[in-house]
């Protein structure tokens, strides 16, 4: 028992991401950190809640579905070649519509949440903003 013991906390200590515990923090507590730390200084909360929502997982797999959606919508439009003004063309040009919003959404969300300095030295908002 103590050899498994024994092996058992040896694999925990010799993985590669070691488990931290989670540290809880009061609002006091979270404030002074806040005002600590010079990436945070004359940022708001919700633009803290922004970026804390936009790299969150969640978040990332739902804009890559989305980018997926939207490849299949222009697939299908581009083998379909509805004709100008058929209920086909509009409900693609519905999609690109609802598409360029979220997008747009997404795009804006990032921004605000990283702030202009940061947002701007990353080559992939470059990459967004040019698709």
């Amino acid at each position: 028992v103590r050899r498994a013991r024994r092996k058992q906390e040896e694999r925990r200590k010799s993985s590669l991401y070691p488990s931290k515990p989670v540290r809880r923090y009061t609002i006091v507590q979270q404030r002074q950190l806040d005002a600590d730390n010079p990436r945070l200084q004359g940022k708001w909360m919700s633009s803290r809640l922004c970026k804390y929502i936009y790299n969150h997982t969640w978040f990332q797999s739902v804009v890559a579905a989305l980018i997926l959606l939207n490849f299949i919508a222009s697939a299908v439009e581009h083998q379909i070649l509805p004709a100008e003004g058929s209920p086909e063309a509009v409900v693609f040009r519905e999609l690109q519509l609802i598409f360029m919003v979220l997008f747009t959404l997404e795009l804006g969300m990032n921004f605000y949440g990283e702030g202009p300095k940061w947002f701007w030295r990353c080559a992939w908002n470059w990459f967004d903003l040019a698709v």
